[in-house]
């Protein structure tokens, strides 16, 4: 062996073991890739604010134009009267209010469409309202707006009684006077209720308000691949609202034809039982 030779084996030594390292580790990173990255990425994609599921809001808190008997109201404090909201024309004129800072009164329907936005199947597990705060101030006004109403559609209900903390209930299915955007899903929520890009579905979440007045959310819980999600539909800042605690002074408004010429006509309270009154008393501990 010559003395040129003798350097180049150590490095040969040192090129194979490198690239044994390489192919190990490789194998190793491939290995912690397919096993990790899978479990990693959904709470990273969910902790950015990636949702695949796409819940939008179809109504709220009537039912759509079918409904002739949901209630809104003002509090206290911001608008006078119905007369000082501007309505585009052929607009519900309970939307207006509701624009303008109002809530339901006593209840409100807040319609869903459930759908993903890919090719995956989302499990609806769980509903759940988040309540942000509770209003203080009096009712200042209502408006009944009437209206209309549809033939009986059959839709999927679900009640969050706001007085006991949000506790939401399952009605099953329901027959109302509303058109639904997808046929009901008459499965209980869980692994057995899911939706996907062609699998659609709609449901109602129907918010009770009794005692007090409420600023809330809702929260759906869902699954995706074994990851669980939560989408949520309001905001503390633009928070849905549900009124519900008047007094003798709050005035009663009541809509006609009319009400994109002049201002609705204004009838007292006292002694009138509106909607959802006789069985919930506004007020009463």
């Amino acid at each position: 062996m010559t003395e040129t030779e003798r350097p180049r084996r150590p490095w040969k030594l040192v090129v194979v073991l490198g690239s044994v390292l390489v192919f190990l580790l490789g194998g190793a990173t491939t290995i912690v890739l397919q096993r990790y990255v899978p479990v990693l990425l959904p709470p990273l994609d969910s902790a950015l604010g990636y949702q695949p599921l796409a819940a939008s809001k179809v109504a709220w808190p009537r039912l759509n134009a079918c409904d002739e008997k949901t209630l809104v109201a003002m509090q206290d404090g911001l608008i006078g009267s119905p007369a000082a909201i501007s309505y585009p024309a052929g607009e519900d004129p309970r939307d207006g209010v509701i624009s303008a800072g109002g809530g339901s009164y006593l209840e409100g329907n807040l319609t869903v469409a459930l759908a993903t936005k890919d090719a995956s199947t989302a499990q609806v597990v769980g509903l759940r309202t988040k309540i942000f705060r509770t209003i203080d101030s009096e009712v200042s006004w209502i408006l009944n707006a009437g209206g209309g109403g549809c033939g009986g559609i059959d839709i999927r209900l679900f009640e969050a009684h706001l007085d006991e903390g949000g506790r939401v209930v399952d009605k099953g299915v329901q027959s109302v006077q509303e058109e639904p955007v997808a046929p009901p899903k008459k499965q209980p929520l869980g692994t057995g209720f899911t939706v996907s890009g062609t699998d659609q579905a709609q449901i109602v979440v129907r918010a009770l308000s009794c005692r007090h007045s409420y600023a809330w959310g809702l929260e759906i819980e869902y699954i995706v691949s074994g990851q669980h999600y939560t989408y949520s539909l309001g905001t503390p800042e633009e928070p849905l609202i549900s009124l519900g605690h008047r007094n003798p002074k709050t005035k009663l408004y009541v809509d006609d034809d009319s009400f994109d010429q002049q201002p609705p006509r204004s009838a007292p309270v006292v002694g009138a039982e509106l909607q959802g009154e006789s069985q919930c008393r506004p007020g009463s501990s």
